[in-house]
């Protein structure tokens, strides 16, 4: 599959052709049909955020797509389910700030695109639980811009987010 990777911190992007990824336990496998651009891909570039990022890294927090495989004990997404999903995929769940309900500042949270491959490839790996069912009314480029800022907000602030990986 093509992706576009970051190499190192203060590097261009190169569009790389990478395997596939095989979904694990708990993960699918999407297919991309939109992923949005946002400055916070600009800042992970430069090594302006404070979270450890594993480069190489194909970047990219706001996927949307169609999941085309799904890992062992997922049972709440299927093929051809229309999905998006957001920055914080897991958390630790134990932490002070998971325990309050804020995982987005839990040390060992895994974010799409930063401590985890993001969108801005044909194909992304993602936890289940971590993904958002689109409704059909939604086309993939509306959809996609709402999973950074509109969805991000919404989890620090209206829902008890769990661990995901444990869901």
């Amino acid at each position: 599959m093509r992706a576009a990777v970051i190499p190192k911190v203060r590097s261009r992007w190169q569009v790389e052709d990478v395997p596939v990824p095989k979904p694990a336990a708990n993960q699918v496998l999407i297919r991309i049909h939109a992923s949005g651009l946002c400055y916070s891909d600009v800042h992970l570039t430069n090594g302006d955020l404070p979270i450890p990022i594993p480069f190489p890294l194909t970047a990219g927090h706001e996927p949307v797509g169609e999941v085309v495989e799904v890992g062992e004990d997922v049972n709440t997404r299927k093929k051809g389910d229309r999905v998006g999903v957001p920055f914080l995929q897991t958390s630790c769940g134990r932490c002070e700030w998971c325990q309050r309900g804020k995982p987005l500042y839990c040390e060992k949270q895994q974010g799409t695109g930063a401590q985890l491959q993001g969108g801005h490839a044909e194909y992304m790996l993602a936890y289940a639980g971590a993904t958002m069912l689109l409704p059909d009314e939604i086309t993939y480029e509306q959809a996609a811009p709402v999973f950074c800022a509109g969805y991000t907000v919404w989890v620090d602030y209206e829902l008890p987010i769990q661990n995901h990986m444990n869901v």
